[in-house]
């Protein structure tokens, strides 16, 4: 038997399933928006996701399908599924935007390079409480980010991250590691230039700044300070920087 987290706070736990309703939104959004591009190219006209944002791609688009009346109503009522979702999306976020401008930690999280509204709001509902996790490293592994050992009979030992993890942070979190490093001017992508300067793969520079980031917002979280860009360099100590792939 182990310990699980449960919240005692009603209001915390609905902010919690509005967060998790947005991000089950996106991926419908994303679900609907491939069935009408992979739709389109059965009929040769190749698409993005975002042709179907712009009313002037939209019109466009119509003009490049078939003139045939079934074709168009068939591509009507998947462009309404998705227009649909993408309005319940917008929805959501400005919801969630709102509950964030009356929230202290929130908008304290958001100071740092890479988060912004939805990835501040996500880590605190679903972390809940900075005090549940023993460590940072405790925080890493459950957010997906962390390193664990693993070994099969008498072979070699792995380091590589764990499996079992919170699907939705592990997204979100890398989410904000991409955004600081395109940022450039900030301390986080510092970090990514001085690591792939020491040799380090890509996509483990890309993980140490998620690292990074979420021990810096778990820290201010815990402390109630607000975000300090001095304190970041020593926010990952002791974490090694390479690993092996996790095959299942």
């Amino acid at each position: 038997m182990r310990a699980v987290h449960h919240n005692d706070d009603i209001d915390r736990s609905v902010l919690k399933r509005r967060v998790m309703l947005y991000h089950q939104r996106v991926k419908e959004r994303h679900a609907e928006a491939m069935r009408v591009v992979w739709w389109c190219r059965q009929w040769g006209v190749f698409i993005k996701q975002k042709h179907l944002l712009d009313k002037r791609e939209r019109k466009d688009l119509v003009n490049d399908l078939p003139k045939i009346a079934e074709v168009h109503n068939d591509f009507k009522l998947l462009l309404k599924g998705f227009l649909e979702v993408d309005d319940q999306v917008r929805k959501l976020r400005s919801r969630l935007g709102k509950l964030a401008r009356g929230n202290q930690v929130i908008c304290r999280l958001m100071q740092v390079p890479g988060v912004k509204v939805v990835r501040a709001t996500t880590f605190y509902a679903v972390i809940d409480t900075p005090f549940r996790f023993r460590s940072k490293q405790a925080l890493w592994k459950y957010m997906g980010i962390g390193l664990e050992h693993s070994q099969s009979g008498v072979g070699k030992p792995r380091l590589h991250v764990p499996w079992r993890c919170n699907r939705v942070l592990k997204c979100v979190i890398l989410g904000a590691a991409k955004s600081a490093i395109r940022g450039q001017d900030n301390v986080f992508a510092e970090q990514h230039e001085r690591w792939l300067a020491d040799g380090s793969s890509a996509r483990i520079c890309r993980r140490n700044v998620a690292r990074s980031q979420s021990a810096v917002m778990w820290g201010m979280w815990k402390s109630g300070s607000e975000f300090d860009p001095r304190r970041v360099a020593v926010s990952i100590g002791g974490e090694p920087l390479t690993e092996t792939r996790h095959r299942r």
